[in-house]
């Protein structure tokens, strides 16, 4: 008997001996892409980065990214909530092009920007308010801690690859997330009710151990990827192919593509009225879906209707209607990609955030000659 128990204490041992050298490899090697995690759940947003944490980033780059997150949970340096005396406080709205972990964090169109205005305004300010994955409801629902910062001016950025797939809950990626409606017309009606569903209780039981080990962020990790490709092939089946918002593009978009777009177009107005009424100016941006030559004219070929200025047109009218400003991208993306250069990985690659920023100052320079009394 005290041989059996010796043999049990034995293999608890190496049992414990084999778990902590594997976490020693993951979190040393980043081996398989582990790290640990640097977020949390939230009952309003779906989830948030967890304020000065760590973070270790691989993907699109060719090399890995880390830094930290500040000290109010977003990816980006240290701010003060309380406005300063600075000339200008530009706030950026956004998803993971905005956010972007795929460049340094000095390397963002943000930075870049900000830094930009600096040479001549010094004190200004470019904050980054992007979080992978958000959708208009998610940004309708920071506005107020937006307008906590006091910013002059904010620029939402709207990305068609996924916003208008991830705004509804029937093609969401990701639906432990809020979803809006207008059911009466006026403002939108927020459904919370993801926070009690079975995977979010899940996702809060974990999140910090994730935080704590390695190797249960990267079974995480692996999960949900395969959780995510499972219920994207079934939406890619059920809508018959992967084109869903270039149909948009064309004279025959798909019914539901078309009703979600419409959605996400309407929060857009809300969240440009909810800024306006606070005395902050507005901007919209669209992320460029596609840019060149070649595969413009191979989506023309395929639907001759295929225009890829459609996204871009259709904001420039929502901006309009709401007193809010439009920031160009797609022939700035057309030219630069003409001339041979690579904007896009999937994310905005370096040459990508560079004219994004150059675009972003266009528009900024205007906010700060305005609060500067054209200084």
């Amino acid at each position: 008997m005290k041989r059996v128990g010796a043999n049990l204490l034995l293999a608890t041992a190496a049992f414990a001996f084999v778990l902590g050298a594997t976490e020693l490899v993951l979190r040393t090697t980043h081996l398989f892409g582990a790290r640990l995690a640097w977020t949390r759940t939230d009952n309003r947003i779906g989830w948030r980065f967890v304020p000065s944490s760590a973070y270790w980033f691989f993907g699109e780059n060719d090399h890995a990214i880390h830094g930290r997150i500040n000290a109010h949970g977003w990816r980006d340096r240290e701010r003060q909530v309380v406005r300063t005396d600075g000339p200008c406080r530009i706030a950026v709205l956004g998803d993971s092009f905005v956010e972007a972990f795929q460049v340094e964090s000095d390397s963002t169109f943000c930075a870049i920007a900000e830094r930009t205005l600096q040479a001549t305004w010094r004190g200004a300010e470019v904050l980054n308010f992007g979080r992978s994955g958000v959708t208009q409801t998610e940004e309708w629902l920071l506005v107020d801690e937006v307008l906590s910062y006091h910013p002059d001016a904010v620029i939402v950025l709207f990305v068609p690859h996924n916003d208008i797939a991830d705004i509804a809950p029937s093609t969401a990626t990701n639906p432990l997330r809020p979803f809006a409606s207008f059911a009466d017309g006026g403002s939108p009606r927020i459904d919370f009710s993801f926070h009690d569903a079975r995977g979010c209780r899940v996702r809060r039981a974990i999140g910090p151990l994730k935080r704590h080990s390695a190797l249960i962020s990267l079974l995480a990790q692996r999960y949900n990827a395969l959780t995510r490709a499972h219920r994207l092939d079934a939406l890619v089946r059920h809508e018959g192919d992967l084109s869903g918002p270039l149909t948009l593009c064309t004279r025959s978009p798909k019914p539901r593509v078309a009703a979600h777009y419409a959605l996400c177009l309407r929060m857009l107005g809300d969240i440009a009225e909810r800024f306006r009424r606070d005395g902050v100016r507005v901007a919209f941006a669209s992320v460029p879906m596609v840019y060149t030559t070649a595969r413009i004219n191979a989506l023309q070929q395929i639907d001759e209707s295929f225009d890829p200025m459609r996204f871009e047109n259709d904001l420039a009218r929502v901006a309009r209607a709401h007193g809010a400003a439009l920031i160009a991208l797609q022939k700035r993306f057309e030219a630069r990609a003409a001339a041979g250069e690579r904007l896009t990985w999937t994310h905005f690659t370096y040459a990508g955030h560079r004219e994004v920023a150059r675009a972003t100052v266009k528009f900024a320079q205007h906010v700060c000659r305005a609060r500067t009394g054209g200084r």
